[in-house]
């Protein structure tokens, strides 16, 4: 079984409740004892020395305490407690010194071993069905992670957790097939940087590791003595001493393979390949069930790419404008390290953040700069409009905040609703800031270049925009590619490349 890592605080709850169960059974064995001698010393339940079966009943009491210990100990805490209760069952019906034979010797050591193969039976039997349980359990909770998590990612973690946690394993990862059938890491635990670069030269270097691409079980029971073994230093650098490769099967198809690691002992149990056989399985349900949602949501993506490019189509100043903020807003989610769900979001948030526009006239829209009063609060309808087209689509609700309040500034001064600082949601303020950006860069006359505009854009820090969200907009424009980072970055950078 694997060795479970506790903090200190853990620890020393987890002592005390072993000390609490080792006290509970040996309380149990000695009350039974105490109720032994009890029938032993009163005269009228004296036991005739002729009388073996009731002495046996007696006897039987003691297996009481190994079984129920069974269930909350190991299989030596059972044997320590079947040690106990043979010792209790001894001192108990022990008859006088000087009338100690041979005979009972024999006796009494038949029975404490018989004890202790029984309490170590008990305890074994014990683990066994935990560990099933356990295992069951897992499985269960990795379907139910499948069934309700489309993220690709998300499943493939809880499967690494649970394979390490369930098997022998030390360390695990699932390398995936991309569409130049070349392996890369979608998941790895336990594993240094440095192997993970390493790792799919190992497998593509050596022919017997290399089979798992082909569908077969690949297990080194001993990295140190596999012959012809390309890329040892590595493996052993790893502190690996046994690999274990299960490919991940689709139809007839491999999109991948698990693998499972030990360090410091050789070898896999019987029991870790059914584990990782189960879990590969498992594996490759959420791999298809990612794909399937990927292709449904590419789909809608272009969807609504296409309805976006007709609305802007009437006006060829803001033509790509919606695939730009896009572009930008994505790209600051995902250097603020948000969500797959929230990122998913603003992907279509910001796409839509102009529908409301299809209700507006073309004269509007044409004469942005040069409105009257009442074309300007046609103009700041445009998001609650935006936010009654989407509403009824239910996979859209998400967007909702995004398409209704991308207008408002932190100052109040925004539209439809004034809101500032924190009341604007969060990620309608990173598409607002996004749009802002490609205003200055694209509308107007006199377009701005990016580093321009975003210098700008910083003149109304605490103003239009939130200070930080600035920054991100600044750390994705680098990211981008939009904005050179600077000098003292590329110093760093040209160090970093050198050493």
């Amino acid at each position: 079984m694997p060795i479970n890592i506790y903090k200190k605080g853990e620890i020393n709850s987890h002592v005390n409740k072993y000390k609490a169960k080792i006290g509970y059974s040996a309380l149990f064995v000695l009350i039974l004892a105490v109720i032994a001698l009890f029938f032993k010393s009163n005269k009228q339940w004296c036991i005739p020395n002729d009388d073996t079966s009731l002495l046996l009943s007696l006897h039987n009491l003691f297996f009481i305490p190994i079984l129920v210990s069974a269930f909350v100990f190991d299989r030596i805490g059972t044997t320590i407690i079947a040690l106990l209760a043979a010792i209790a069952s001894i001192l108990t019906f022990a008859p006088p010194t000087e009338s100690v034979s041979n005979l009972f010797i024999a006796s009494v050591s038949v029975r404490v071993a018989f004890f202790i193969v029984i309490g170590y039976m008990a305890g074994r039997f014990a683990e066994i069905a935990r560990a099933n349980t356990a295992e069951w359990q897992s499985l269960l909770q990795v379907s139910r992670s499948i069934n309700s998590k489309l993220e690709l990612d998300e499943t493939l973690e809880e499967i690494i957790d649970r394979s390490v946690a369930l098997s022998s394993a030390d360390a695990c990862s699932i390398q995936l097939l991309d569409t130049n059938l070349d392996l890369y890491y979608a998941k790895t635990k336990g594993l240094s940087d440095q192997f993970i670069e390493a790792g799919s030269k190992i497998i593509r270097d050596n022919p017997d590791m290399k089979k798992s691409l082909s569908g077969d079980d690949v297990i080194i029971t001993s990295v140190r003595k596999a012959n012809n073994l390309k890329h040892r230093d590595i493996i052993l650098e790893e502190g690996i001493q046994a690999i274990m490769s299960i490919p991940l099967r689709h139809a007839d198809d491999i999109v991948g393979i698990l693998n499972l690691y030990r360090k410091k002992r050789f070898g896999f149990k019987k029991r870790d390949k059914q584990l990782a056989d189960a879990f590969a399985e498992h594996a490759v349900i959420a791999i298809q069930n990612a794909n399937l949602y990927a292709n449904i949501r590419n789909n809608y993506l272009e969807t609504v790419k296409a309805l976006t490019r007709a609305i802007e189509a009437r006006d060829s100043v803001t033509h790509g404008h919606s695939e730009r903020v896009m572009r930008i807003s994505v790209a600051m989610a995902k250097v603020m390290k948000l969500s797959p769900q929230d990122i998913q979001t603003i992907e279509f948030g910001s796409m839509l953040h102009d529908i409301g526009k299809i209700g507006l006239d073309a004269e509007i829209l044409d004469n942005s700069e040069n409105m009257t009063i009442d074309e300007k609060m046609m103009l700041e309808m445009h998001p609650m409009i935006g936010k009654s087209i989407i509403e009824p689509v239910e996979f859209l609700r998400p967007c909702l905040p995004i398409v209704l309040y991308h207008h408002e500034y932190w100052d109040g001064s925004g539209y439809p609703e004034g809101l500032k600082n924190g009341q604007i949601p969060h990620l309608a303020h990173i598409v607002s800031v996004a749009e802002s950006f490609d205003h200055e860069v694209n509308d107007g006359v006199k377009r701005k270049k990016p580093l321009e505009a975003l210098m700008i854009m910083k003149g109304d820090n605490g103003v239009k925009y939130d200070p930080e969200m600035l920054r991100w907009l600044e750390k994705a424009l680098r990211m981008l590619g939009d904005i050179p980072a600077p000098a003292k970055d590329k110093i760093e950078e040209t160090a970093t490349i050198a050493s």
